[in-house]
């Protein structure tokens, strides 16, 4: 179902951006980052505590503030230290946009390494289509150039491995690969149509964070439905309005100590990716009952 909602958006979006300037294009990718982007990262203390806290029977205080301490920890070494940080993201962001595509097929052949092939992919046709807009971003945030790197050839590279792998666990896909070739076309169509800011937030929200979603209201209640999408937004806009703030706050810190916006960006993305990454991972791997 989200499937199709995503492919119908994504098509108008890109009909949209024809018609858009590179402003609104920001304006628009903010939207989608700081609602159910944001949203569906913000929610994981909800989902933590459905997988963590009722299976060991610990203090839920106690294990949130572990969390949080985590978040926090992640923050500041990749603050301190931001081309490792940007680095750490590319390859961890790869993994889980490759895990949350992938999860539901039975790969029988080195699935891990399935899913970051896939998101590397992901990653190399959205670089190789927007390079000065990338190097613009990561030379503020890192402090270094990298757009001499061989993205091409990491795209290529990576586009032959998965090919690769879709050929080796072709069962998996149970008929499915023209839909799965469909997806990436899509993917790159759009990555081509429109700006950094957009293309990686429509691909963000609309192909990650809803899917994910949608499992995270499978965990919690068993199933998705209406009434369960409700139930799930009530309890976790509280934790959506608490991240709302901190980035706020985060904003407002690094107004006052007149820093850049953008490494203070790269780890706060960083510090809330690794331990979401972690926790959607252990939703994956959970047996069904």
């Amino acid at each position: 179902m989200t499937q199709k909602f995503s492919i119908i958006f994504t098509v108008l979006i890109i009909w949209l951006s024809l018609y858009l300037s590179p402003l609104a294009e920001i304006y628009l990718a903010g939207f989608f980052s700081l609602t159910l982007g944001l949203m569906h990262g913000s929610f994981d203390i909800f989902l933590f505590k459905s997988l963590i806290v009722n299976a060991r029977n610990k203090n839920v205080t106690v294990l949130i503030a572990y969390y949080l301490l985590f978040v926090l920890l992640v923050f500041l070494l990749v603050f301190a230290a931001p081309v490792i940080g940007f680095w750490f993201f590319l390859l961890v962001s790869s993994y889980h946009f490759g895990e949350q595509h992938l999860h539901s097929r039975a790969l029988k052949h080195f699935p891990r390494l399935h899913y970051m092939v896939y998101g590397l992919f992901l990653f190399g046709m959205l670089i190789s289509s927007h390079p000065q807009e990338v190097e613009a971003l990561l030379v503020p945030m890192t402090g270094q150039s990298f757009i001499n790197l061989p993205w091409e050839v990491m795209t290529i590279s990576s586009g032959l491995l998965l090919a690769l792998f879709w050929v080796i666990d072709y069962n998996a896909f149970q008929g499915e690969l023209p839909k799965e070739v469909f997806y990436l076309l899509l993917f790159w169509a759009v990555f081509k149509s429109t700006d950094l800011a957009l293309s990686f937030g429509l691909y963000f929200v609309l192909w990650h964070a809803l899917p994910s979603m949608a499992d995270q209201i499978k965990e919690s209640f068993g199933s998705f439905s209406r009434d369960h999408l409700k139930q799930y937004l009530i309890k976790g806009l509280p934790f959506w309005g608490v991240a709302l703030l901190g980035f706020a706050a985060l904003l407002w810190a690094n107004t006052l100590l007149q820093g850049s916006l953008f490494p203070v960006l790269l780890a706060a993305g960083v510090g809330i990716t690794f331990p979401h990454i972690l926790l959607i991972g252990q939703l994956f791997r959970k047996p069904t009952t």
